[in-house]
């Protein structure tokens, strides 16, 4: 598609829809255009250049953004993503049910769910869900991987965590999560872990770098070790530091192993 697709009878029941076949795609590529047709169908769309939108999209196939992606008051769906731009504006909602590969960032004003594998690509790639207070983001049982040492930073609102039911293996890229946070699965390998809110720990977290749990000294927040978990936390010779209060899920006995090496263990909150 060369040039704007806008429906302009705008009475009820008549937005415009585009169907994509399987084995077909949807390309827009000229910069500066706008849509308000909702896409859906079996086939790939392809964001060649700087595009707007505010139609859903809602496919099965692949989603290729190579151009910044303007998404304003509507969802995306799509069975696996290659984002080499921006996801930007106001979308409601963004899910995935298949692989993603971000050599991009993500700007939403709702939840973002990655449920295949996610690979983390060139520098510091970031999620950001922030203008909705309770929007979350959720990784699948598809494991986080790096094509090197990629820093990840997830910025949620006072009431958003992330979700982590899939491995995270980062290297020595670091992890900075703005909000909660309910680690389901093993942290394999990170930098540097700073999580600001509530954190639940059903898994090992291993970092060659500090660990962090809670904003600030007499932090409010908890540190949670989940349910039936034996969780190891391990810096590799760096400090790890508790501002939030250290407790079992209620009424549990759970096992907290912590290891700082040579280095430092703070907890200034409250334990048990």
């Amino acid at each position: 598609i060369q040039g704007s697709v806008t429906n302009t009878d705008n009475a009820a029941g008549n937005n415009l829809q585009i169907t994509i076949a399987s084995g077909k795609t949807l390309d827009f590529v000229t910069a500066g255009e706008a849509s308000n047709a909702a896409v859906n169908g079996a086939g790939e769309v392809e964001i060649s250049a700087a595009y707007t939108t505010t139609g859903n999209i809602n496919i099965t196939g692949l989603l290729d953004i190579n151009g910044a992606y303007t998404v304003t008051g509507a969802s995306i769906a799509a069975a696996t993503l290659d984002l080499d731009s921006n996801i930007l504006g106001t979308a409601t909602s963004v899910n995935i049910s298949g692989a993603s590969v971000l050599t991009g960032n993500i700007t939403t004003n709702g939840s973002v769910t990655l449920s295949g594998q996610t690979t983390v690509n060139a520098g510091a790639r970031t999620i950001d869900t922030s203008a909705n207070a309770n929007a979350n983001i959720t990784f699948g049982a598809g494991n986080i991987v790096t094509d090197a040492n990629r820093n990840l930073v997830l910025t949620m609102g006072s009431g958003g965590a992330v979700e982590f039911d899939g491995t995270v293996t980062l290297g020595s890229g670091n992890l900075t999560i703005t909000g909660g946070a309910n680690v389901d699965a093993q942290i394999v390998s990170a930098g540097v872990i700073g999580i600001t809110n509530d954190t639940n720990i059903g898994a090992n977290i291993s970092t060659s770098g500090a660990q962090t749990y809670g904003a600030t000294n007499g932090s409010t927040d908890a540190t949670i070790i989940d349910k039936g978990s034996l969780v190891t936390l391990n810096a590799d010779d760096a400090n790890i530091t508790f501002f939030s209060t250290l407790n079992s899920s209620d009424g549990d006995a759970n096992a907290l192993t912590v290891n700082a090496g040579s280095e430092t263990v703070n907890i200034d909150g409250i334990v048990g």
